[in-house]
């Protein structure tokens, strides 16, 4: 009797000698997580959406006055070693009823093979792997898209796009025929080839913001999308995003020149084309170096912010041009 207590208690004390090494290991695999105050993106917009996500104007007063350094847009990034990249998104003062994508964007170097080894330009290649490629000095100012692995070849001044359509391959895929430098070559250019820098992005994800132009988000980097659409505009397919509601409503005042009827608004996510479902991607592993950026959503209006027409075009808003995560392999 005293043999089998004694084998008991000697059990249960290595039991509990393996939860506390497992709740240390727990413990010490916890990351702190790493704030970031967003900031005005750098480029120069001329072209930013003036209306709501039902397409109310807002006031000429506010459009007159609003600035995007004086809101606030914080991210605290919960994940930044691991499987992906997590965080919450808190922000105050931005454009009421009003959707803003959520993007990784890379920043490439200046061509040199000096600048090849630098992480930024192995981040920039791997977001546009599995996103989309942006052809900066293309005067069309058009993307070099995801779509079409069939298509041989990239013509500078007639790429195409949209649901359904064609375009250039990836221009780092590896083939020789795409009309850009292989992958080798895309190393010794670093991210430019023949005058064009490629930018290689990925939108990930996306959130609206409520009547007074605050939101709070939590996102996690496991998407890509092509662009959001409203269902009035086109219904989702079996593969696009989850589509979200949302109610609109405002008041005479700061932002419009009269009250609004309330409304709901549905909106998705477009899957980008060739790849993985939503919900479905895994960066590849590596050590990552770009920004976190925020762009206006225009729902494919043709304005370019004039009085004329208030629709805007995809402007940037604010980014974070500091952000770096590790992604680690499912095997390490």
């Amino acid at each position: 009797m005293a043999g089998r207590m004694e084998g008991r208690w000697l059990r249960l004390v290595s039991l509990g000698a393996c939860l506390i090494g497992w709740a240390v290991a727990g413990s010490a695999a916890e990351q702190k997580p790493v704030r970031h105050v967003l900031a005005p993106y750098h480029r120069d917009q001329t072209c930013f959406r003036w209306l709501d996500i039902a397409d109310n104007p807002y006031s000429e007063a506010f459009r007159r006055r609003f600035r995007y350094r004086e809101g606030q847009v914080v991210v605290t990034y919960t994940t930044t070693e691991g499987d992906t990249l997590r965080g919450t998104l808190v922000a105050r003062g931005l454009k009421p009823n009003f959707a803003y994508q959520l993007k990784l964007e890379g920043r490439p170097s200046p061509p040199g093979i000096a600048d090849a080894p630098k992480p930024a330009n192995w981040a920039n290649e791997q977001l546009g792997s599995v996103g989309r490629w942006w052809c900066l000095e293309d005067a069309s100012n058009t993307w070099v898209s995801s779509y079409a692995r069939s298509t041989p070849s990239y013509q500078d001044s007639t790429p195409s796009y949209g649901r359904g359509g064609t375009s250039s391959m990836d221009p780092f895929d590896g083939y020789g025929d795409t009309g850009y430098s292989n992958r080798g070559s895309y190393y010794a250019y670093g991210s430019y080839h023949e005058g064009h820098t490629l930018l290689g992005y990925l939108i990930f994800d996306f959130f609206v913001t409520d009547a007074n132009g605050n939101a709070r988000h939590e996102f996690t980097v496991d998407s890509s999308y092509h662009v959001l659409w409203k269902t009035s505009q086109s219904p989702p397919g079996f593969d696009d995003g989850p589509t979200r509601t949302f109610s609109v409503r405002g008041e005479r005042g700061p932002f419009y020149e009269r009250a609004i009827s309330p409304t709901r608004v549905a909106i998705y996510p477009e899957q980008e084309y060739g790849r993985p479902e939503p919900g479905q991607l895994r960066l590849p592993p590596g050590k990552y170096r770009c920004r976190l950026l925020l762009t206006e959503e225009s729902f494919h209006a043709s304005g370019w912010g004039s009085k004329q027409n208030l629709g805007g075009h995809w402007a940037h808003a604010l980014s974070d041009e500091n952000l770096e995560f590790t992604i680690v392999s499912p095997a390490d």
